[in-house]
C-alpha cells in the first residue's frame, strides 16, 4: 500500500507544483502587461521627446527667421532714409524752382500772346503747355513734399499763376 500513498504524495506534490506554475504564469502575464504598458509609455515618450526636439528645431528656425526678418527691415529702413535723403536733397529742390521759373515765364508768354493777338505761336498751344507745367510741377512737389497727390490738381489748373503745392 505504500505505492498508492507515494502516488497520492507525488500527485498532491504535482498538484502544488501545478498550482504554483499557475500563479507564476499568472504573474507573468501581469508582469508583461505593466511591461507593456511601460513599453508603450516609454514609446509615448519617445515620441514626445522627438516631438520636442522638432518643435525645440523649428523655434530656433523661426528665431532665425526672425532675426533675417528683423534685419531686413533696418535694412529696409535705412534704404528708405537714404531714398527720402536723396528725394528731399537740394538736387530735387533746385529742379522744382527751375521747372517753377519755367512755368511762370511760359506763362507770362502765354498772357503776352493773348493780349497782343499777333504771336506766331498761338495762345491756345501755350495755356496747355502751361497746364502741363503744372502738372509736372506739382507731381515733383508730391515728390518732394509727400503730399499724397494733392499738389497735382492744383497743378492742373495752373494757368497763369505758379503752383506751390
Amino acid at each position: 500500500m505504500a505505492a498508492p500513498r507515494l502516488d497520492q504524495e507525488l500527485l498532491q506534490s504535482l498538484n502544488g507544483a501545478w498550482s504554483g506554475m499557475e500563479r507564476t504564469m499568472a504573474w507573468q502575464q501581469e508582469v508583461i502587461k505593466k511591461l507593456m504598458e511601460r513599453s508603450s509609455s516609454l514609446d509615448a515618450l519617445h515620441k514626445a521627446v522627438d516631438a520636442t526636439d522638432r518643435i525645440n528645431k523649428l523655434h530656433t528656425e523661426l528665431d532665425r527667421v526672425n532675426k533675417d526678418r528683423q534685419a531686413l527691415r533696418i535694412e529696409n529702413h535705412q534704404l528708405e532714409k537714404q531714398l527720402s535723403n536723396a528725394v528731399h536733397s537740394r538736387d530735387w529742390d533746385e529742379l522744382c524752382t527751375l521747372v517753377e521759373a519755367a512755368q511762370e515765364a511760359v506763362a507770362g508768354v502765354a498772357k503776352a500772346a493773348a493780349q497782343s493777338g499777333s504771336s506766331s505761336v498761338p495762345a491756345k498751344a501755350l495755356g496747355e503747355l502751361v497746364i502741363r507745367m503744372g502738372a509736372v510741377t506739382a507731381k515733383l512737389r508730391e515728390i518732394v513734399d509727400g503730399s499724397g497727390g494733392a499738389g497735382v490738381a492744383a497743378g492742373a489748373d495752373a494757368g497763369s499763376r505758379s503752383d506751390h503745392a
